[in-house]
């Protein structure tokens, strides 16, 4: 299947689930899996020491504006040379697009080239963000995934068929966007890069194959 055909299905499909919504209304909500409640988040491990900071992430989604989320996690893991980078995990039905929310909330956004990441043998094609919310001297890097029933999405028309779809029919599934932030230098991101490779390669690894491919993706 060539691009202009997946394009063209892909729009096809976008355009065939709002005509349905709006014909035949569906007003099932969605619970999730309560997976994140449930995970067993390593506190140290290859050097790594962690710091949940879930409850002061929690506190920052009040409001209409995060409705869509069901569960959250945050954690702040730093190295052996205090290196830290902040892990989260949205677990949502939808997702809102992070470049679009990050620029109307006055932060610049520099889109990158994705990120490879080898997650204990399962390869992420992670997104990448450099922003700058003008408050600090460091920037931060930002990439992030998303995974439904343990299968990474490759883009967001994907995700929007199948949350659509979940969300038409009434089936639940579990819905993860998957972030790491990462303080860096001014424009100097390599550093930031080689932490989250190193993260995610051990935290991966200190985690049951089932939760890791919640979070990760499972490999096919």
């Amino acid at each position: 299947m060539n691009r202009n055909t997946r394009f063209i299905l892909v729009t096809f499909l976008l355009t065939a689930s709002i005509l349905f919504s709006f014909t035949f209304p569906n007003k099932a909500t969605y619970e999730g899996a309560r997976l994140i409640a449930g995970l067993e988040m390593p506190d140290a491990f290859a050097g790594w020491k962690g710091v949940d900071m879930s409850e002061q992430f929690r506190a920052n989604l009040q409001g209409a504006g995060y409705e869509f989320i069901s569960e959250s996690l945050a954690y702040r893991y730093s190295d052996i040379d205090e290196r830290s980078l902040l892990f989260l995990i949205i677990n949502a039905r939808d997702f809102h697009y992070p470049n679009a929310c990050l620029t109307s909330s006055g932060i610049e956004v520099k889109e990158m080239d994705n990120t490879e990441l080898n997650a204990s043998g399962r390869i992420i094609s992670a997104y990448t963000l450099l922003t700058d919310d003008f408050s600090e001297r460091d920037k931060t890097l930002i990439l992030y995934w998303i995974v439904i029933d343990k299968k990474l999405v490759t883009n967001w028309a994907e995700q929007k068929v199948k949350q659509l779809y979940f969300s038409l029919f009434d089936k639940n599934n579990v819905g993860l966007l998957v972030r790491l932030d990462i303080p860096v230098e001014g424009d100097d991101y390599e550093q930031g890069l080689a932490l989250a490779h190193i993260l995610v390669n051990d935290l991966s690894g200190a985690m049951s194959d089932e939760e890791a491919d919640h979070i990760f993706g499972k490999n096919n």
